[in-house]
């Protein structure tokens, strides 16, 4: 046992779960893409494997899990982000929810890499069609609507999409819309 992990031996097993989930996307951006994979072994094999098919832990683990492996290997991230897509629509019985829209949003990064430029589109189209119906939620505060962070994802990947089309006029639309989105977002609060 590793001195890490030591430490974390008094610490509850969701803890853990984050914890080595956590740097797990640490290590991928430092590109310690083995120890990265590592680390998210430990995250899962802290679920029970009765329980994985029904554990949105589990399903977060894996959602970063594709997000790290993207820099390895696009068709690794592709799977697990289908995985994972398979695992919400099953659980919520939900064509699309937030995850699934997320991960059909990478999903497309990932098409649009391999030139792949209708089938990312489609992916896209899905994605902007569930945000266009569903961010407008009180819930998100003053997140709803196009200040949700999933629209500035969006606006991006669909500026790195026109880009690689050669879409100029889409690509300056998309950039307009994100602009706007970043100024409304970014405003400095009124001190009370």
């Amino acid at each position: 046992m590793s001195e890490l992990e030591g430490l974390l031996e008094s610490t509850s097993t969701l803890f853990k779960i984050r914890f080595w989930r956590d740097y797990g996307r640490l290590k991928a951006i430092l590109n310690k893409n083995d120890e990265s994979s590592e680390c998210f072994d430990k995250a899962e094999n802290l679920i029970d494997v009765k329980t994985r098919d029904h554990s949105i832990k589990y399903m977060k683990v894996r959602f970063f899990r594709a997000l790290a492996s993207k820099r390895v290997s696009l068709e690794k991230a592709y799977n697990i982000f289908g995985e994972v897509v398979v695992m919400f629509t099953s659980l919520f019985e939900a064509d699309i929810d937030y995850f699934i829209c997320q991960s059909f949003l990478e999903m497309g990064n990932i098409e649009t890499k391999r030139k792949n430029f209708e089938e990312a589109q489609d992916l896209y189209t899905l994605s902007g069609k569930f945000l266009a119906e569903n961010s407008e939620d009180e819930v998100f505060g003053k997140f709803k609507g196009e200040n949700h962070p999933l629209m500035q994802q969006y606006f991006l990947v669909e500026i790195d999409w026109a880009s690689n089309c050669s879409m100029l006029e889409a690509e300056v639309s998309m950039l307009e819309k994100y602009k706007t989105l970043i100024k409304s977002v970014n405003q400095p609060r009124d001190k009370e």
